[in-house]
């Protein structure tokens, strides 16, 4: 016996429904045929002029899977192994952060930056994670002039950030890495100067409650900050500073938390950085 794609939506609509209570309906329904057009193989757009169209057992039971793992709480992105950002498609994996729609502003400061200061050629994504932030500036700006570093504490993450370059068409170079800790002590990694640095290093204190499919799913290595969520800035900071020391013309773009900009600006202040402007996000 055969089932319909509308009656297989219906079902799941239900279904996840009473788990996401609080979430709105059309969000749910988005979810879905996403899952569902992974499962039948078609794009999002097919989907809609299939509805009508019978479905298989083991296309059933590929999409119940998917619904299985989501009424789990595990992230869409995930469960199809990518995510769009700045109108790029990344693979993903539980190794490396989800990326989120506000981190977006983060690339359009660094570009606008570059495009203003003719003498970056240098751009360094510190805590590169999946290489999102990096990928989207190179692509973007399409100079082949610039020289773009991601650097990494995660082997698995170092390799997602590889992937994700090579499927986009972007070079850049990857390196395992404690925060700058490799720029500063290997001199194989004597990088161009002036640069652009740019990070959205782990700033979520440790004891703040985070939703089910952040909290279950995404690696802890990339949130938590420490007891106020500033262990990893302060370090970056003070690892810049040492940066500023040799070519005062360096720039650190860092993507910091809610509530955060006071002591940020006040510790970069103490390790005489000016702080030249905080943004808000959406």
């Amino acid at each position: 016996m055969t089932i319909k794609v509308r009656e297989l939506e219906a079902k799941a609509l239900l279904r996840l429904k009473s788990i996401f209570a609080k979430e709105r309906e059309q969000v749910i329904q988005t979810e879905i045929s996403y899952l569902l057009a992974r499962a039948l193989g078609i794009t999002r757009q097919q989907l809609l002029i299939s509805r009508d169209r019978e479905v298989n057992r083991e296309v059933e039971s590929v999409f119940n899977s998917y619904l299985k793992r989501r009424s789990e709480f595990e992230p869409l992105a995930y469960i199809l192994g990518e995510q769009e950002f700045f109108s790029l498609n990344f693979k993903v994996t539980k190794d490396v952060l989800i990326p989120r729609p506000e981190t977006e502003l983060l690339v359009e400061k660094a570009i606008e930056e570059i495009k203003q200061k003719a003498h970056i050629r240098t751009v360094v994504d510190v805590c590169c994670g999946s290489g999102a932030i990096l990928v989207s500036i190179a692509k973007t700006l399409n100079n082949p002039n610039i020289k773009y570093f991601g650097l990494d504490i995660s082997a698995a993450a170092c390799e997602v950030s590889r992937e994700n370059a090579k499927i986009l068409g972007v070079e850049i170079e990857i390196i395992e890495s404690d925060l700058l800790s490799s720029l500063l002590l290997n001199p194989t990694y004597q990088i161009e100067q002036p640069a652009l640095f740019v990070s959205n290093p782990p700033y979520i204190p440790d004891n703040e409650e985070l939703m089910l499919d952040v909290q279950n799913y995404e690696p802890s290595l990339a949130l938590r900050g420490g007891a106020d969520g500033l262990n990893l800035i302060r370090r970056l900071m003070e690892q810049f500073s040492s940066i500023v020391e040799r070519n005062p013309h360096n720039i650190l773009l860092m993507e910091i938390g809610r509530g955060q900009s006071f002591d940020v600006e006040s510790a970069a202040r103490e390790l005489k950085l000016d702080v030249l402007e905080t943004y808000l996000d959406f």
